[in-house]
This record gives structure tokens, C-alpha cells and sequence, in this order.
């Protein structure tokens, strides 16, 4: 992680510790930056994975155009064919199916926080295991970084804000992929024939769309979440820039706007687990 310290502040343990302390902070205080920037990267690392598998859309679109017309299914893309570019047309549902889904769960998140709350629980339970595991390696990046011991009361607290913030996200992510699924596949099979003046798909032909489109949501939600699981500081990071970047734009005030789904602060001497912590938030939050 390259932070932009003045040369002079360098090698300030002064410094460098209010340094750390902003990037803490903002950890443990989301704002609607750190949507968009969740919502951003996990959108990108899906658009990179189906311009990677466009060979693979373009098949699973031969065969719908094939079985539409009853003819068997071959693994061959006649490139010089009536209609050469069907793989790329699909490709343009898919991104937008993409990025149409950022402003829909980016209104759900604003609109209905309960909704994603509750969502937050089977979400926790099935993969709260790992980003434990991937909070503990931001943290202890983090700390290293800035100079700061490992055990320390600042550290477990990046610890556990990595955590929230992960967990939070989890349902961004959950609706995001279902969203983009759907509208992905209403734009391949009745937007993308309409624009090119083309018979639009039947109901079966969009169920089968949509079966490909869930099989690359899979692959590409494993390829966001190991991203994140592999690099976690990388992420925080990244989310701190942009919203130093965002505050020239957006209005303070929203700083706080996510303050309903965001774990309270706890200010520990260092004797309590972190998941005794992780459940004493989850139990404030249930009575909030």
C-alpha cells in the first residue's frame, strides 16, 4: 500500500500514526463512496471475466439459436456467418446487465437498509469464516505499514471494521449479481433483437439465457470474492482514495448516511474476542 506522505512526514511516527488513524475511521464510518467503490470493482472484475469468456457466451448462444431452430448443437463458430458478431451482441447484454445493476443496488442499499440487513445473516453464517480470516491479514497489513504493534487496541479495531465492512457488502453483492443476471438477460433476449431489428427471443429462449447468465455470475462472483479474500488491504485502499477523491463532490453530511447498518464503535481494552465483539454488534444492531 503506497500512501502520498510528504517526504518530510515520512518517516514521522506522528504522521504516520493520524495518517492510520483517518484510514481507521473512515474503516469504521461508511458513506455511499464505499458502495459505489464495492459496486465499481466488483462490476469491473465481472466485465474483465466476460470479455475473458466470450468464446464461451458465444457458444452458449449458438446453441439457443440452434435449438430455437431444432438443429443440434455444434462447437463449432462459423465466424463468416449471417450473422458474424452474435457472441459480441450477447457480450453488450452482459455489460449491460452490469452496469445497470450498480444504480439498482445502489438504491435498494438507500432505500430499504432493513431488507440488506437481513440479508447480511445467511450471508455472515456462509462465508463470515473467510473474511475473519481476511480481516486479520488487512489488519495486520495495516498495522505493519503504519508502524503500528499488532495487538494493539487500534489494531483489532481495523480488524473488526474490515470485517463489517465486508459482511455489509456481502449483500450489495447478492443483489447486485441477481440484478445483473436478470437484466442481462432481458437485454440479450429482447433489447439487443430490437436494436438490431431482429425477431426477439421467445420466453424458453430467456430462461435458457438466463440458466448461462447464472452459471457466469458464479464463476465471475468467485473471481470478485477471491479478490477481495486475496488482497483485502489492496481494497480498503483503494475505497480510502476514492473517497478522499469523492469528498471534494459529494456533501459531508452523507458521511454518515450508512450509520444504520454500520456496527457501533467499540472502544476495548483488549481483553474481549473478536468474536465475542463481532456478536455484541450483531446483537446492538438486532435491537436498533
Amino acid at each position: 500500500m503506497d500512501d502520498a506522505l510528504p517526504n518530510t512526514a515520512a518517516h514521522d511516527p506522528d504522521a504516520l500514526h493520524s495518517k492510520a488513524m483517518r484510514h481507521l475511521e473512515q474503516l469504521k464510518h461508511p458513506n455511499a463512496v464505499n458502495d459505489l467503490a464495492f459496486l465499481g470493482q466488483h462490476a469491473l472484475t465481472c466485465l474483465l471475466t466476460d470479455v475473458a469468456t466470450v468464446p464461451f457466451t458465444a457458444l452458449i448462444n449458438k446453441h439457443v439459436e440452434l435449438k430455437k431452430d431444432g438443429a443440434p448443437f455444434s462447437f463449432t463458430l462459423d465466424l463468416h456467418s449471417q450473422k458474424p458478431f452474435k457472441g459480441l451482441e450477447f457480450s453488450f447484454g452482459e455489460v449491460f446487465g452490469d452496469v445497470a445493476a450498480i444504480p439498482i443496488t445502489f438504491a435498494l442499499e438507500r432505500c430499504t437498509p432493513k431488507i440488506m440487513n437481513a440479508l447480511r445473516t445467511p450471508m455472515e453464517a456462509a462465508f463470515g469464516m473467510f473474511y475473519r480470516d481476511s480481516a486479520q491479514k488487512a489488519a495486520d497489513q495495516w498495522a505493519d505499514h503504519f508502524g503500528i504493534e499488532r495487538g494493539t487496541k487500534e489494531h483489532y479495531e481495523y480488524k473488526q471494521a474490515h470485517f463489517d465492512k465486508e459482511m455489509n457488502h456481502a449483500p450489495q453483492m447478492l443483489v447486485w449479481t441477481a440484478s445483473s443476471m436478470l437484466t442481462g438477460a432481458l437485454a440479450q433476449n429482447y433489447f439487443m433483437p430490437l436494436w438490431n431489428k431482429e425477431t426477439i427471443g421467445s420466453t424458453q429462449d430467456f430462461f435458457n439465457i438466463l440458466a448461462s447468465n447464472i452459471a457466469g455470475k458464479v464463476i465471475t462472483a468467485i473471481a470478485a470474492n477471491g479478490t477481495r479474500l486475496a488482497a483485502p488491504q489492496t481494497t480498503d485502499h483503494l475505497e480510502h482514495k476514492l473517497n478522499e477523491l469523492a469528498h471534494r463532490f459529494i456533501p459531508h453530511s452523507d458521511a454518515q448516511a450508512n450509520e444504520a447498518r454500520s456496527a457501533p464503535d467499540h472502544h476495548i481494552a483488549g481483553h474481549a474476542t473478536y468474536e465475542q465483539t463481532i456478536r455484541d454488534a450483531s446483537q446492538e444492531k438486532s435491537r436498533n
